[in-house]
């Protein structure tokens, strides 16, 4: 069986193991000097087993780094998906590659649940903006840097605060993918059934 792409608009309760598995990964990456660059759910396969595990591919954007190096994981380059970009990246500014990357994966694990990005606009015909031009995409990126969600979404309050401190516009305050793994939203001891 081939795998398949991970599907969007999934219930929490179905998607939080996969959530867990992404950001293991991320960390795993991170943890040996390597970032990805462009997390977003076209990059993300799921295997045919049962249960499926997601799997993040396409690593052309990839960068290894020397962990030990003083400038590791530092870049000003602004390149990946444009809807998936942190504000720091989309802008060019130099910034920590662990922190664009766990931004990215926190818009991914939106987009997953919700089916849009959490900065996307719906249109009263139920379409998600196009940005076919580079004004449309300037005034997205102006509504990540606000980091102020838009539209209606639902999902439970454990995992709205973790996505809340995954996609933080102040990268300094940006939680790291270790961080994220070890959210209580993860904890057994701590079920929490989604708040809609």
């Amino acid at each position: 069986y081939l795998p398949t792409l991970v599907p969007v608009e999934v219930p929490e309760l179905r998607a939080k193991s996969w959530f867990l598995s992404l950001i293991s990964a991320v960390a795993f990456l991170h943890a040996r000097g390597v970032v990805h660059n462009d997390i977003k759910p076209a990059n993300i396969l799921l295997t045919a087993a049962d249960p499926p595990i997601p799997v993040l591919v396409d690593f052309g954007f990839a960068e290894k780094y020397d962990p030990r190096s003083s400038k590791a994981f530092l870049s000003n380059l602004a390149y990946g998906t444009p809807e998936y970009l942190s504000p720091e990246r989309a802008r060019g500014l130099p910034h920590d590659t662990r922190k664009s990357d766990v931004w990215s994966l926190g818009v991914t694990i939106f987009e997953i649940l919700r089916g849009r990005t959490p900065f996307e606009h719906v249109e009263p015909d139920g379409t998600t903006e196009t940005f076919s031009s580079k004004a449309e995409l300037e005034k997205y990126w102006q509504r990540t840097v606000k980091g102020k969600w838009v539209g209606k979404w639902s999902m439970s309050k454990g995992l709205e605060r973790l996505l809340r401190k995954m996609i933080l516009p102040n990268a300094d305050l940006r939680i790291t993918a270790p961080m994220a793994l070890n959210d209580p939203y993860f904890d057994p001891d701590k079920l929490e059934s989604p708040g809609w």
